[in-house]
């Protein structure tokens, strides 16, 4: 059962703060006058305050004899009243207090609880466990609804009946519709899965095998695991693609088909069961697919970490060339400071050299190919041991694009369809290579000019080139991978605008802003400069705030262990 401290139905708080007695029950003028106008004798007044404020509060009567001590005495004070506190536990149980009830509805034109009221409760409800899985959730929704509608709430116990039977009752039309949608041999695959004895060639029973996760990405075992996407996508082909269940819903149902084993899944009813199974093989499908799109990018990470520590080993190696270099630079511009004509002047800088200017040029090139910490050429040895467990991943990848720029994925198409040739050089006819980055061009086309048209290219760079690129958009939500979970098309979670437009109004008023988009950007504006200014003002004295060697540094705000337990004791005091 979900506790009442888990939803929000409103509760008094035990403790309240002085700033919750001052802006929540103390009575006003108005207030003030409705209970002298219907209550004589000083109990029955202030028995008629205490249910009115919190009434207000609380969207039910409680009994008064219920109300924290701390709200009745700060009443009494806001009235000056005088007598004490206890007699005013007589209030409820007299008959003034049905009347005050009634008087309080009308005031605050509160809809009393009846068949009504509940039935409109039932009906939010079940259109909310359609789409909310938790009953605290469910029972928000309901308190939202009844509360926007002024209808006084009835007990926690009816909301937690309420919601749980909507929440059954969704369910239930879940498994059906899942079980209704499978096909004839679909259902016969599952039950081949059911059966508790039959095994596959590993001696592990179907299920257990459709549970299996990925193992280190060796090559041995990356290949494995890719046998096992085809394996898994052969139960896909029978089962219907597209099952549109909220978010909530399906991650609960995957949770509870994965704790389940044989044994405890052929206890279930079997539209239950039917749907557990097709729902947990899609899942598996679609975690399959991400963990291949996982090994995939970390594959790439290696590499290029690889990379980065052999430039730095080669940065180290080559200091003294890189001496020789700056030795040599130094001698051709003391010659060319020499006094006497430019021939004089150009015979000494000839003489400066020590060695073959040609050799001196080879070395310059080869320095300047690893400038601007380019670690780009020491991928290619740690790419090599990988190529092909690189290529088993791809391969059983279908990615798209997010953006109209599709000539990435035409490179790969490429790519894949010279994978078994030997030639070290592709001929790219009319292939847009535009998005090659400028610290690869080189590498790949042997040239510096980006002359992108017929152009010969050096093939292991350029297979290295496109993998590299597509780990990075892939991680930047700019490559997506089809019926994948974790990279899947963001857009696809996006509501349509005609729902944008039914909602966006609302959805303003509940977090409080303007949704008028040139209002909405003058005011964001507004308040960034406000805020701008402020912190600014305030810079002199903030001293967790400060400027180190030209710029912004902020340190975390210390907490003191006495403030920390003051807040870990209002948290667990609810106050």
């Amino acid at each position: 059962m979900a506790a009442i401290y888990q939803t929000a139905y409103p509760r008094l708080k035990s403790n309240p703060s002085i700033e919750d007695l001052v802006t929540v029950y103390t009575p006003s003028e108005e207030e003030i006058e409705l209970m002298n106008s219907n209550s004589r004798r000083p109990i029955a007044r202030l028995g008629f305050m205490i249910l009115l404020k919190t009434f207000q509060r609380l969207g039910y009567f409680i009994l008064v004899s219920d109300v924290p001590e701390k709200i009745v005495n700060h009443i009494m004070e806001c009235l000056e009243f005088e007598f004490k506190a206890e007699k005013i536990d007589t209030y409820d149980t007299a008959g003034t207090r049905q009347r005050h009830m009634k008087i309080i509805r009308d005031y605050l034109g509160i809809t009393p609880v009846n068949s009504d009221t509940l039935n409109f409760l039932k009906f939010g409800m079940q259109e909310a466990a359609k789409i909310k899985e938790e009953v605290s959730d469910i029972i928000n929704i309901g308190l939202e609804s009844m509360t926007n509608v002024r209808y006084e709430l009835p007990s926690y116990s009816t909301f937690f009946r309420e919601a749980n039977a909507a929440r059954v009752g969704a369910n239930r039309l879940i498994y059906e519709n899942v079980y209704n949608s499978l096909s004839f041999a679909a259902k016969e695959m599952i039950q081949d899965i059911l059966t508790s004895d039959l095994k596959n060639d590993s001696s592990k029973s179907l299920w257990n095998q459709i549970k299996q996760e990925p193992k280190k990405p060796t090559l041995n075992n990356v290949r494995k695991f890719v046998q096992h996407l085809d394996w898994l996508r052969g139960f896909n082909d029978f089962l219907h693609p597209n099952i549109p269940l909220p978010e909530s819903k399906l991650k609960r149902l995957i949770t509870e088909a994965r704790a389940l084993n044989i044994a405890d899944l052929n206890k279930l009813m079997e539209h239950k069961k039917y749907t557990l199974v097709t729902l947990f093989i899609q899942s598996q499908t679609q975690k399959a697919l991400d963990d291949i799109t996982d090994i995939f990018i970390r594959i790439i990470q290696k590499i290029v970490q690889s990379a980065q520590n052999a430039l730095k080993e080669h940065q180290i190696s080559q200091t003294e060339y890189t001496e020789n270099l700056v030795m040599a630079l130094r001698d051709i511009i003391k010659a060319y400071q020499t006094s006497g004509t430019k021939i004089a002047r150009f015979d000494a800088i000839a003489d400066s050299f020590k060695e073959d200017p040609k050799e001196l040029e080879k070395r310059c090139d080869q320095q300047l190919a690893y400038s601007n910490n380019n670690y780009s050429p020491f991928m290619l040895p740690f790419f090599q041991d990988k190529r092909s467990v690189l290529f088993d991943c791809i391969s059983h990848l279908k990615l798209l694009s997010t953006t109209q720029d599709e000539s990435l994925l035409e490179a790969l198409i490429l790519v894949r369809l010279n994978r078994r040739s030997r030639k070290p050089i592709l001929e790219t006819g009319n292939l847009n290579l535009s998005w090659i980055p400028d610290k690869w061009w080189k590498l790949i086309t042997g040239s510096s000019a980006r002359n992108t048209s017929n152009i010969e290219i050096q093939k292991n760079y350029f297979e290295l080139c496109v993998f590299t690129t597509i780990a990075q958009e892939l991680k930047a939500g700019d490559l997506v991978v089809e019926n994948s979970d974790k990279y899947s098309d963001f857009r696809d979670q996006l509501i349509s605008w005609e729902e944008y437009e039914l909602q966006i109004d609302q959805y303003g008023k509940q977090v409080g802003i303007n949704t008028n988009i040139p209002d909405l950007i003058a005011d964001l504006k507004s308040k960034l400069s406000d805020a701008a200014w402020r912190a600014d003002d305030q810079f002199p004295d903030n001293d967790q705030v400060k400027i180190e060697n030209g710029e912004l540094s902020i340190q975390r705000i210390k907490v003191s262990v006495k403030q920390k337990t003051e807040n870990l004791t209002k948290k667990r005091l609810n106050i």
